[in-house]
């Protein structure tokens, strides 16, 4: 490990905005076991409708619970979602997926996401009533006990984090965010 520990965020906090290379890092013998974000359980007791279910599935294959937390599951980098359900209108929440939250540091949707599929993973959102609301502002994620996943081969991830977190949509703030670590721009061979 070069640097101090809290140079490090883990990999929940890398697959939060590199989800696809996170899929498929999970598939590999590279991937420890425990690293993937948890997945979002269906409320118990309760039957899901079947676009409940499948917005839970594109919750659970988008990776959202590597930044944003539910029931105390999942990231603190972004804010919990146990009671978005009350704090957004159905139509606030349809109008920042369609809009792929420009400008924030929040991934956008993969561009070919259908209107239905965002539709399902709203209604999901909206069947998120807890009690409490999520006013506070997230602490910063909390630097991992040891190095794993991402950070083994592209190097501490904080700067690069904290870099996109300030660069909010910016896209020369986030090109200068991405050279602060260590991108493999070739084949595996030449890479290594």
């Amino acid at each position: 490990m070069e640097g101090s520990p809290s140079d490090y965020v883990g990999t929940q906090t890398c697959s939060g905005c590199h989800r696809v290379e996170a899929q498929e890092f999970f598939k590999t013998p590279h991937a420890q076991l425990g690293e993937a974000p948890p997945p979002a359980a269906p409320a118990p007791g309760k039957a899901e409708s079947p676009s409940v279910a499948a917005g839970r599935k594109i919750y659970n294959d988008m990776m959202c619970s590597a930044c944003h937390q539910i029931g105390g599951q999942g990231g603190t980098s972004a804010l919990s979602l146990d009671d978005v359900g009350v704090r957004r209108t159905r139509e606030e929440l349809m109008d920042r997926m369609l809009k792929r939250r420009a400008g924030t540091v929040m991934p956008t949707l993969p561009p070919d996401m259908s209107t239905e599929k965002i539709n399902q993973l709203v209604d999901y959102l909206m069947t998120l009533k807890g009690t409490q609301p999520s006013a506070a502002a997230p602490a910063p994620a909390a630097a991992p006990p040891t190095v794993s996943g991402c950070e083994t081969c592209h190097g501490p991830g904080r700067a690069h984090t904290d870099a996109e977190q300030e660069a909010a949509g910016d896209s020369a703030k986030m090109a200068a965010g991405a050279k602060l670590i260590f991108s493999f721009n070739a084949n595996p061979k030449e890479n290594s």
